[in-house]
């Protein structure tokens, strides 16, 4: 062959090379990214079926490593495929290695051990991956016990290096130290090992035995700044917040620039109610870690604790800016709004923890106390059964929930969560105390008591226990024994006007009046916008005036009691109309069964009140009491003759409930009353029409034809004039 034709032959070679590199190049270009991941996915398979078969660890990690780049240099397919591309091979590779790994335990722990073999197999499963901790742990024992001490130190290096909370290998570390004469560092090995158990305690709630493997690694090395701070971590979940603050002002004082130690010395402060000091260890934190989310959080807290409530919040703000997802911040940033009355910004701060966070029952609980402000009370209601759904074993929720069902006059209902509350938390005095006003608002008062003294043993200074419990016995016509319970509630409460009221009409029962007086003037200067004192007070001005001899003293307690019968009927009826307003609105909220039972106290506060009645009717009426409505219509019109709105009310139900002859009479006198108003005409010429429906009479049936035409006229000229 001449040199000729071997320079073509090689140059065709060449060429045919380089085209098909060219080809495969344009085609991988032209690809599209689908086709690209399915042929990405193909190459995964295979290689996994190859590495299930290798024995080969070099080989292994060399494709691996390939395929790996390929697929992270690719810039057709997204970071999530091939994110999930290269996870399918390291998952594979960390199945090989550790099928080695094993092999090389089973060597090590074989009788006799074949430590030779063992170290391959672990040199092998370290291969394919090189952040397997305990394949470099299981070689340093084997190496150590081959007294190949410097390979065994560099083997426990490599693994605390990769897991740094590996106790058994500072532990290792520690004897392999002390075995080369290194006592210092093996003693540090053996606290850091004590250290972590400690940690791990921690983290399965067994704060004892926690506390037990930190103060074994504090006698050890007593500058471990670290293992002070999480003594003291573990002392505050057990509650023994004197003792972690020790701790963390130890851990502080070996290490003095720790923001971690000084936030949580400031939160074991704060469960003590020192919210100065705990603002200061906050304000240090912040100093040394100015990205601080939690400690601008805990100084928020703090600040709302001591009611400066628009400073708590600038702290929430800082904290949410820092950390935008931070559930917490925007549900205490919710609970400082509510205390400034900021009801809607207060829910929009709870919406946001309860999407960041949908599981926490405290910020449904929160949010039910700006819904309850703002009369939405089945949003309210919801919020807490949410609260409870979500924490059935919190007995605050339950008490909370029941206050909530006796302000909606469901005691039974209340009752029974009050009831889950004492169950949850026998020591709960509240719930005792709320359980027994229930129980009270059902007339049962002997079981009220019970519930009282429970309270009271539970919580000796509760002034306002001891106050009901006189209320209860009152009821019982224990009169002298109630006197007692006041007296104790004003002595621990100077200022509880109720008290003074109760032992005053007490001591009226009782016919010593000018005693009663006594109280009930200074339950007025204490409360002088409670209309009760004053019909108290009354009542034993007109008993002191019937034994009063002397005319012009007999005229002056007379001219009292007729004072404050006036000045507790304008009180009754400006509360009266407050709740009237409120019941307005929970009517076009279509709360009927509760402004149902507000109104009934709204009729005792004002018995002559036509509008309460009026608005009770349209209660029943929709909760399809009609003849209950019926009479409460006629019962506002007995009161106020001149109600157009009762009349037309009563003439509509009427007509629902098919008395068109009923309905049409009122229908006359809402006319009277209305005559410019097209409504009334329209309703009445409809039930002039169902009339006649019913009419058998030929001639009546016409008259009422007529009269029904007649009325629609009217309506329509009104209703012209009206656009004119």
């Amino acid at each position: 062959m001449s040199d000729n034709n071997e320079v073509g032959i090689i140059f065709g070679v060449i060429t045919a090379v380089i085209t098909g590199v060219i080809a495969n190049y344009i085609y991988d270009r032209l690809k599209k990214p689908d086709q690209i991941i399915i042929d990405l996915k193909n190459q995964v398979e295979k290689l996994t079926k190859q590495i299930e078969q290798s024995k080969d660890p070099l080989e292994i990690r060399k494709k691996s490593d390939k395929l790996e780049e390929k697929i992270e240099s690719n810039k057709k397919i997204t970071q999530e495929v091939k994110e999930s591309l290269t996870q399918s091979i390291r998952e594979t590779k960390e199945k090989k290695s550790k099928e080695f790994f094993d092999s090389g335990l089973k060597s090590y722990k074989k009788v006799p051990s074949n430590l030779n073999e063992a170290i391959e197999y672990f040199n092998n499963s370290i291969i394919i991956n090189p952040d397997f901790s305990e394949a470099y742990y299981y070689r340093g024992l084997v190496y150590a016990i081959k007294n190949l001490n410097e390979d065994a130190l560099n083997d426990f290096n490599k693994a605390i290096k990769l897991n740094p909370k590996y106790i058994e290998a500072y532990r290792k570390r520690g004897e392999l130290y002390d075995l080369m004469g290194n006592h210092e560092d093996a003693k540090t090995d053996y606290a850091k090992a004590l250290f972590y158990e400690g940690i791990s305690k921690y983290e399965l709630e067994k704060y004892d035995d926690a506390i037990k493997a930190f103060e074994d690694a504090i006698q050890l090395k007593p500058d471990f700044a670290e293992a002070y701070y999480n003594r003291g971590n573990a002392k505050s979940k057990l509650g023994s917040y004197q003792e972690a603050i020790k701790d963390f002002d130890k851990a502080i004082q070996l290490k003095s620039d720790y923001p971690e130690a000084y936030l949580k010395l400031g939160i074991a402060k704060e469960a003590l109610d020192n919210y100065d000091e705990a603002i200061r260890d906050y304000d240090k934190a912040i100093q040394l870690k100015p990205d601080y989310a939690e400690a601008y959080f805990e100084r928020g807290f703090s600040k709302d604790s001591m009611g400066n409530y628009d400073e708590a919040i600038k702290d929430f703000d800082k904290a949410i800016s820092l950390k935008p997802d931070y559930a917490m911040a925007y549900n205490s940033r919710g609970a400082s709004n509510t205390q400034l009355n900021r009801y809607d910004e207060a829910i929009k701060d709870f919406n946001k923890a309860i999407s960041l966070k949908p599981d926490d029952a405290n910020a449904y609980a929160n949010r039910s106390i700006p819904q309850f402000a703002l009369e939405r009370y089945k949003d309210a209601f919801k919020d807490l059964h949410q609260a409870v759904q979500l924490k059935p074993d919190d007995a605050v929720t339950y008490n909370n929930r029941g206050n909530m069902n006796c302000y909606l006059h469901n005691y039974d209902d209340a009752i029974k969560d009050f009831d889950k509350a004492i169950q949850l938390k026998p020591d709960y005095a509240e719930a005792y105390f709320n359980r027994g006003n229930a129980k009270c608002d059902l007339g049962h008062y002997e079981d009220a008591i019970k519930d009282y003294d429970k309270a009271i043993s539970l919580k000796p200074d509760y002034a306002m226990a001891y106050n009901n419990r006189g209320s209860a016995k009152s009821k019982l016509g224990s009169k002298q024994e109630v006197i007692k319970d006041y007296d104790q509630a004003i002595q621990l409460k100077p200022d509880y006007a109720m008290a003074y009221n109760n032992r005053g009409d007490a001591k009226y029962e009782l016919g010593h009046y000018e005693d009663a007086i006594r109280d009930l003037d200074y339950a007025i200067q204490l409360k002088p916008d409670y209309a009760l004192i004053y019909i108290n007070h009354a009542k034993c001005c007109k008993k002191l005036a019937e034994e009063e001899t002397d005319p012009v003293g007999k005229a002056v307690l007379i001219a009292m009691a007729e004072k404050d019968e006036r000045i507790a009927k304008e009180l009754n009826q400006k509360q009266g109309h407050d709740l009237l307003r409120k019941c307005s609105e929970l009517i076009n909220q279509k709360e009927y069964e509760f402004a149902s039972k507000l109104l009934e106290h709204i009729i005792v506060l004002i018995p002559d009140c036509a509008e309460a009645y009026l608005y009770r009717g349209v209660c029943k009426e929709n909760m399809n009491n009609r003849w209950g409505a019926l009479h409460d219509y006629k019962q506002a019109i007995r009161i106020d003759s001149t109600f157009k709105e009762a009349y037309l009310h009563c003439a509509n139900l009427l007509m629902e409930m098919e008395d068109y002859k009923e309905a049409s009479k009122y229908f006359i006198t809402f006319i009277e009353l209305n005559p410019d108003t097209a409504v009334g005409y329209i309703k009445r010429a409809e039930c002039y029409r169902l009339m006649a429906e019913k009419e058998s009479n030929p001639t009546r049936k016409k008259e009422l034809i007529d009269l029904a035409k007649k009325d629609e006229q009217k309506a329509e000229s009104l209703q012209q004039k009206k656009q004119e």
